[in-house]
């Protein structure tokens, strides 16, 4: 994977309310990373427009991805989307990313805030994984 060209560390957008409030502690930990991080938690009626999105996205190194929706794990656009701008897609453990993808060769998983940090500081010093 070419980190060369990207210019910013972690990339994340989508929300953090209602069934998707357990994201929030791991929007909270992203945010005590250092680094150049896009983190967007925008609501439905202020999101971003595609081009902002798909452009930051292609610059980016690392694209937070969170699995569970409503009642489920889903393959989600955005793991695809990742993994086709070249970030390492880090997503949540359990998912159906997985009957698509190897897991450890097209993404990596987390199951933690703390596993998240850890991976993502990993990848960051170790492009060559």
């Amino acid at each position: 994977m070419k980190f060369d060209n990207k210019i910013f560390d972690v990339f994340f957008s989508g929300q953090i309310h209602s069934y998707r409030s357990y994201r929030k502690d791991y929007i909270d930990a992203l945010k005590t990373l250092g680094g150049n991080n896009v983190i967007w938690t925008d609501t439905i009626g202020s999101q971003r427009t595609r081009l902002e999105y798909v452009t930051t996205l292609r610059r980016s190194r690392i694209a937070i991805n969170f699995s569970l929706s409503f009642d489920m794990h889903q393959l989600k656009g955005r793991a695809i989307e990742a993994i086709t701008c070249g970030c390492l897609l880090l997503e949540t453990r359990g998912g159906t990313t997985a009957d698509y993808f190897v897991e450890g060769e097209h993404f990596q998983t987390f199951s933690s805030p703390d596993e998240m940090l850890c991976k993502i500081q990993y990848f960051l010093e170790n492009h060559d994984e």
